[in-house]
């Protein structure tokens, strides 16, 4: 039987249909991947419990928080709190493949009312739509501004659509915004839209009249806008929420803070290509469908306002990338039918052409779905194993209930959700109580100037993400603090007096070590092993994941861990060259590990050099800040040599070292190495006399020596 071109054209943009939104649902495919959703969900219980809607952001925390903050978001965090009582994960994940199948959902009603549904160019559009929409996937309020800029978007076209039968659709506006305003503080860009399209439709008034709207619907619409306005006041703060979202973002007060939260990096520094992919291709895409329409004069001015507008706000912050998504949807199906050829020749090659460029990106998803997956198979869902951490609050509840808690910034959410109010935190997620502590935090995470901050903020029980890994590798080697206890998301250290290395080795393990689904959880814990020297835990982890990991690369990777742990192991045997040789062989295979390397041609070059082979010496010395270019001893001990060896004067011997021209241009810079060093006045305690001495050598003082630095511990 033979299929009419009219009939296959249907069918392949109902399989079109039906395959972007299996590929948007296979992207939605990952764990409650956020930490945010546990002080939510705990804000939601407390509004509960206590009968208030305004909650005192100071009880959570053991350190300094501050009430000044407004943060109004009441109705997902009751909504979040019940639905995860009642369906527990389950709930959590479907909500959110519900809230963002909505603006397809809006797509469809849309192409189906404007007689585009069976064209190929909406389904292209919500195609390329799931590269922005997986950003705004994660399990938190922001779910609900995704529906409620949907639904702005939506019902302005609506209104557009229907003509002069659209009253209703008009003062649904101010509904969406009381519901917004009190959901999420992202509002504002609802606010902002309605913004523009007054201002657009009033251009329209003005200078393009016939393809405005009625004057009696543009009243309306106005008065709508106004009410809109109003709405925002009727929150629990009331005007103390426009003031605060004033005070803390249009003047810029939280820059800095926000500046080191993932969320809020410049969509195009944030290397996601996923986004950049989007980006461009939205702007061929709306730009081509634009002009074609502005051409037959089927075009006003809105469309172009707010698109410019929002595409502005795509690149501004990568948590604002979601927001273009409706727009741009919506305009694209709204005028898809204006860039439909006349000719029957080139209609077809049209729909053919851009039925297999969807083709073909939904292809490419799928696949970057498929190489995204941790496990090699999906769904994965749950809770992730970074951001919970049940069997480590288990260990807490079991053995260190009464303990002041200290811990990163990802893990205090989930802490308070299980542990409060017996146990309250240093910080978690929330951020915005937290203004006297942020910088001090950030100096924490990466292990800069401890005493400092362990004096300041006193605490007996340190958990520590495994991702932390500079702060990780503090903790693990510190003769004051105890290692007791690690998971799959982070270890736990007790502080107590001075202990020796046998002390240090005992440590439990979670059962659910073997159990790690995902690969990079996996290898965040292999260092934290690592550091520990716990290689019977090293070994379980490795097994685990080479029976769980089944893709080349990975393959490939695991065979570079397991020569990760024998150049440890030959470290600590002092074969520093045998430690060298392993390292390389694990950074080839993607496995390496800078400092480890560093630290070995660090201590081989001192051997070499105590031993009189000094042209090795330099090279390993050089070696060593090639591995780590900003480790103190790797750094100074190389300038040292480079200073005898321009003077040539080696133990009062005058020695001709045979390098290279290459390697004695790197030594020539020996000066400019050392007052890099010395630009830092608050070097730590075991750097202070080589920091002394190198200010003598730059002085061509006599007091200077031929001082070296041990390697930092690894």
């Amino acid at each position: 039987m033979q299929i009419s071109e009219s009939r296959l054209e249907r069918y392949l943009a109902i399989l079109m249909m039906v395959a972007s939104l299996i590929i948007l649902w296979i992207t939605l495919a990952h764990p409650i991947v956020d930490g945010d959703i546990w002080f939510h969900m705990l804000y939601g219980k407390v509004m509960v419990e206590q009968g208030s809607l305004i909650v005192d952001h100071t009880q959570f925390s053991w350190t300094s928080a501050s009430n000044a903050s407004v943060y109004c978001a009441w109705i997902a965090q009751i909504f979040y709190y019940y639905l995860y009582t009642i369906f527990g994960d389950t709930g959590v994940i479907l909500f959110r493949y519900l809230a963002v199948t909505i603006p397809f959902v809006a797509l469809m009603h849309l192409a189906w009312q404007r007689n585009v549904f069976w064209q190929a160019l909406p389904w292209f559009a919500a195609t390329i739509s799931i590269l922005s929409l997986y950003p705004s996937s994660f399990d938190k309020p922001e779910l609900f501004s995704l529906i409620f800029m949907t639904l702005l978007v939506w019902n302005w076209y609506q209104t557009r659509q229907l003509g002069k039968q659209v009253l209703y659709n008009v003062y649904c506006f101010p509904f969406i915004i009381l519901l917004w305003v009190n959901s999420h503080g992202i509002f504002v860009f609802g606010c902002i839209f309605l913004f523009f399209v007054g201002i657009g439709e009033t251009c329209n008034q003005i200078f393009y009249r016939h393809h405005a709207l009625p004057r009696k619907v543009y009243i309306n619409l106005m008065v709508s806008f106004a009410l809109s306005a109003l709405a925002i006041f009727i929150n629990p703060y009331g005007v103390g929420l426009i003031e605060n979202i004033v005070h803390t973002n249009l003047a810029g007060t939280n820059e800095a803070d926000l500046a080191q939260i993932r969320a809020w990096v410049s969509t195009f520094d944030a290397e996601n290509k996923w986004l950049v992919i989007f980006a461009n291709t939205a702007v061929v895409t709306v730009v081509f469908v634009l002009f074609t329409a502005l051409k037959k004069r089927k075009i006003d001015i809105v469309p172009v306002l707010v698109n410019i507008v929002f595409a502005y706000f795509f690149t501004k912050y990568m948590r604002l990338t979601y927001l273009w998504v409706p727009i741009f949807l919506l305009t694209v199906v709204f005028y898809a039918k204006e860039i439909v050829p006349d000719s029957q020749k080139l209609r077809r090659f049209y729909f053919y052409g851009v039925t297999t460029l969807t083709c073909f990106t939904l292809g490419w998803i799928f696949y970057s779905n498929m190489q995204r997956s941790s496990a090699g198979n999906w769904p994965d869902l749950g809770e992730s194993e970074f951001y919970s951490i049940p069997t480590e609050v288990d260990y807490i509840e079991e053995h260190y209930k009464d303990a002041r808690i200290g811990n990163v910034y990802e893990h205090g959410a989930y802490i308070l959700w299980r542990r409060w109010p017996q146990q309250k935190v240093m910080i978690d997620a929330r951020q915005f109580p937290y203004n006297s502590l942020n910088r001090d935090y950030w100096n924490f995470v990466h292990a800069n100037d401890m005493d400092s901050f362990l004096k300041k903020y006193p605490f007996n029980l340190a958990v520590i993400s495994h991702k932390t890994i500079d702060l990780m590798d503090w903790f693990a080697h510190s003769n004051m603090w105890q290692p007791v206890f690690y998971g799959p998301g982070a270890a736990l250290y007790v502080k107590g007096k001075e202990l020796g290395n046998e002390q240090r080795q005992k440590v439990e393990r979670a059962k659910a070590l073997t159990q790690i689904n995902d690969f990079e959880v996996a290898v965040y814990v292999l260092h934290t092993a690592l550091s520990l020297r716990d290689w019977q835990g090293y070994d379980m982890l490795l097994t685990n994941m080479q029976n769980r990991f089944s893709s080349s690369k990975k393959k490939i990777q695991m065979k570079g861990f397991a020569e990760l742990k024998m150049a440890m192991q030959a470290y600590d045997e002092g074969k520093f060259s045998r430690a060298i040789e392993f390292f390389d062989m694990a950074k080839d295979k993607n496995a390496g590990y800078s400092p480890g390397l560093s630290a070995a041609a660090v201590s081989q070059s001192l051997l070499d050099w105590n031993e009189g082979r000094y042209v090795d010496a330099k090279r390993n010395a050089m070696r060593a800040v090639f591995a780590q270019n900003k480790s103190f001893p790797a750094i100074y001990n190389l300038a040292v040599m480079a200073w005898q060896a321009e003077q040539r004067n080696i133990d009062g011997k005058h020695i001709d070292l045979a390098l290279s021209p290459e390697e004695r241009e790197i030594l020539s810079r020996w000066r400019n190495a050392l007052q890099e060093l010395i630009k830092d006045k608050n070097v730590p305690k075991r750097y202070e006399k080589a920091h002394i001495n190198a200010m003598l050598i730059l002085s061509e003082d006599e007091k200077a020596q031929v001082l070296f630095l041990p390697a930092d511990e690894i």
